[in-house]
């Protein structure tokens, strides 16, 4: 008898499915045309068939996970623009499965793979591979909202546990953030829509850096007309508070451009930058934000040394300050007051730099005009000489302090727990199949932060559907705030091991 090729067959007898092969967790989802039964007690048999006579293979014990409907053709919409829906076209009719090529690596004919050949159909495409996620992400939404505390509950604790609750809220209020995406996954998978998360990002990024480009163009006007006003002052006063905060005044204009140029460098983007650059210019915002630091720091060094001189100074006299002075730093503190309160509300490493610089013209303004108005009261010349040393210190400190946080980040310093916490509960909750996480590194590259993270599926489960279920993971992380870039390693094996070589 002539041998016929095997094909594949699907079993779906309730009464044959074994045990779930997902350890990890139950999980009570309402069956429903949206929400399928749980992968715990949905399994089924995949078998060669032959006719009489012929040699059965062993079976394959595969994890239902409707792989076939579970890839659907975009139509050549942009990768990121879908991260998982039913296994239907707009037109409600089911997808053809796919294939993979005749007598190649994986196929029954190969000598090297006797996996399974599915029928006819048009070859994968990588925007084809995102796992859709009907099934997959559960209902848990908003679990832990019942350990958050109120404001009142909170003004009865004492300090301590007060500062810990606050901390707890804040973490709660990151995973508002993982359920609005995983929730909108799955609204959208129950109606057959492509997900518009990448469309909604973008849209996200794009408000981002309009504002970003706004509050450092602000910036920049605001200190061009401040530097102009001061040197003018420091000409009618020779207070050395004063000559500290031209200073001041000088080094917010150079960081403004160094700032504003860097900015326009990141934003400026064709194929050459691309191709260079394949990870984007992101990093070159922290960077500028570090010179422009040690450009501050020098100087207010140099200003201390000379308010330490002139201390020593016993010819010194008494600092005048005429009614000019006064108001020119009096606008300067409600000007800079605007700018801190204008730029308060954006996350930017840059515009962060900027609101710092804000807040610190607004303390030396106050206290260049205080000082040698107190010494003159008083009778003390050497109080001016005294306040703009310790200005000085003051700012160094400052801006030592933002030199050594770029620092950190853009040396890969590992991210606090508090965003661990964020991906792994986005990770759990991802999916049943998701075992354990065995590896969990989060790490600053920039102002961004890398995510490498190894899950466990179980043993059994195929392929097509592990690969498809790290890429949505990806995808997933990379949607978070604060993300630049995510990788997803998919082990069936807890071991010690992370992945990498030792360095």
């Amino acid at each position: 008898m002539k041998a016929q090729k095997p094909t594949f067959v699907l079993h779906e007898e309730a009464e044959s499915s074994p045990a779930s092969c997902s350890t990890s967790r139950e999980r009570a989802v309402p069956a429903s045309p949206h929400h399928p039964p749980p992968l715990t007690t949905h399994l089924s048999y995949r078998r060669y068939s032959h006719d009489e006579g012929t040699r059965t293979p062993p079976s394959h014990h595969l994890c239902d996970l409707d792989e076939e409907s579970a890839l659907e053709s975009t139509g050549g919409e942009s990768e990121n623009d879908a991260l998982l829906a039913n296994g239907r076209s707009a037109r409600g009719t089911p997808k053809r499965r796919r294939t993979l090529p005749q007598n190649g690596y994986g196929t029954l004919g190969s000598p090297h793979g006797n996996y399974l050949t599915l029928n006819e159909g048009a070859p994968f495409k990588r925007t084809e591979s995102i796992l859709r996620l009907t099934g997959l992400i559960d209902d848990r939404a908003g679990e832990y909202e019942k350990f958050r505390k109120t404001d009142e509950e909170l003004k009865k604790m004492p300090k301590k546990v007060r500062k810990f609750y606050e901390r707890q809220n804040e973490q709660l209020d990151a995973f508002i953030e993982v359920d609005e995406i995983l929730d909108n996954a799955r609204a959208k998978a129950a109606t057959g829509e492509l997900l518009p998360i990448g469309q909604h990002s973008s849209e996200k990024q794009d408000d981002h850096r309009a504002a970003v480009k706004w509050a450092i163009d602000f910036n920049l006007a605001i200190n061009i007309l401040l530097i102009i006003a001061k040197i003018a002052v420091v000409f009618l006063s020779h207070s050395m508070s004063l000559i500290a905060s031209t200073v001041d005044s000088a080094m917010d204009l150079l960081s403004t451009v160094i700032i504003f140029g860097t900015s326009r460098y990141i934003e400026h983007r064709d194929w050459k930058s691309s191709y260079i650059y394949p990870t984007g210019k992101r990093k070159m915002e922290p960077l500028g934000v570090l010179i422009f630091s040690v450009f501050m720091t020098s100087s207010f060094l140099q200003v201390f040394i000379e308010s330490v001189n002139r201390l020593f100074d016993k010819n010194l006299e008494f600092t005048r300050l005429p009614l000019v002075a006064l108001l020119v730093m009096g606008s300067t503190i409600v000007i800079k007051a605007g700018v801190w309160l204008s730029c308060r509300a954006i996350k930017s490493a840059s515009v962060e730099a900027l609101q710092q610089d804000a807040e610190n013209d607004i303390v030396f303004n106050f206290f260049s005009i205080l000082f040698p108005f107190a010494g003159q009261l008083i009778g003390f010349r050497y109080l001016d000489a005294m306040g703009g040393a310790l200005l000085s210190l003051y700012i160094i400190v400052e801006w030592v302090g933002t030199l050594l946080d770029n620092v950190r980040k853009l040396t890969g310093r590992r991210a606090p727990p508090q965003e661990h916490q964020r991906i792994a509960y986005l990770l759990t909750r991802f999916s049943p199949l998701v075992e354990a996480i065995q590896h969990l590194s989060l790490y600053y590259s920039g102002e961004g932060m890398v995510c490498e993270v190894d899950i466990v599926l179980p043993a059994s489960t195929s392929l097509t559907a592990s690969h498809n279920l790290g890429e949505a993971c990806q995808y997933a992380i990379e949607q978070l705030s604060g993300i630049e870039r995510a990788f997803v390693h998919v082990d069936c094996t807890v071991n010690p091991h992370s992945g990498h070589l030792e360095r």
